[in-house]
């Protein structure tokens, strides 16, 4: 297996990771709050954007693992964005 099969299997894993440590416990809360939010209308849609997005930024979000105080704020942030998004 050569170097760059490797750095990419970690850092797809990382961001599988990510996305069940953040994204998962995030749906899950928007589900609660706001059931008729477009993130809940369209679940394929928004975890192909968010898993995109987490692709993309995932060297950043490596620091919301270490810290859990991130984590929280993190989620909470990212709730709060979710649910003021208009249809």
């Amino acid at each position: 297996m050569e170097i760059w099969q490797i750095i990419a299997a970690v850092y797809l894993s990382g961001t599988l990771a990510a996305m069940y440590s953040i994204w998962w416990p995030s749906y899950k809360l928007v589900r609660q709050i706001a059931p008729d939010n477009i993130m809940i209308d369209r679940p394929i849609l928004s975890t192909l954007i968010v898993f995109f997005i987490f692709l993309v930024f995932f060297p950043l979000l490596i620091i919301t693992f270490i810290i859990p105080n991130r984590l929280e704020g993190f989620i909470r942030g990212f709730v709060t964005g979710i649910v003021d998004i208009k249809k």
